[in-house]
């Protein structure tokens, strides 16, 4: 066991003498690249900006017209909110004899399913999302 030990020892200071290496050569690489960094920063944070424009401008859209496809791949997703207390949605559950505890994928599908017999437990809300093309 003494041998093993002392082999792991060496190993340990070898890993931690490759790392350093390791970090040298990437705070190297980064100083060298910095210029790059720079412009990569400065058109991610402008496609950000485009990103809430069309975000907003595809919703507008979505809300004269009802299109889902919009121009460029953009696309809405309209997703189905549900809104309770889980202790209402436990009661309920109990006296339809469903559970002992809450399975909220369980509720939230039956409520889907039939959204109509939960007036007053389950408030519904669409979602809209926008979804954005990852190549063009």
């Amino acid at each position: 066991m003494e041998h093993e030990v002392n082999k792991y020892m060496e190993k340990q200071a070898e890993l931690e003498t490759l790392r350093a290496q390791m970090k040298e050569k990437y705070i190297a690489f980064m100083e060298q690249n910095a210029e790059l960094q720079q412009a990569i920063n400065k058109v991610e944070e402008e496609m950000a900006v485009l990103k809430i424009q069309i975000t907003a401008d595809a919703v507008e859209i979505y809300h004269k017209t009802h299109e889902k496809k919009l121009y460029g791949g953009i696309g809405i997703r309209e997703m189905l909110r549900l809104v309770y207390q889980d202790s209402t949605a436990l009661e309920w559950a109990k006296e339809h004899d469903m559970a002992l505890e809450l399975d909220t994928k369980a509720f939230e599908k039956i409520v889907r399913a039939a959204p109509e017999n939960f007036e007053g437990i389950v408030t519904l809300s669409k979602e809209i999302t926008v979804t954005f093309p990852t190549k063009r």
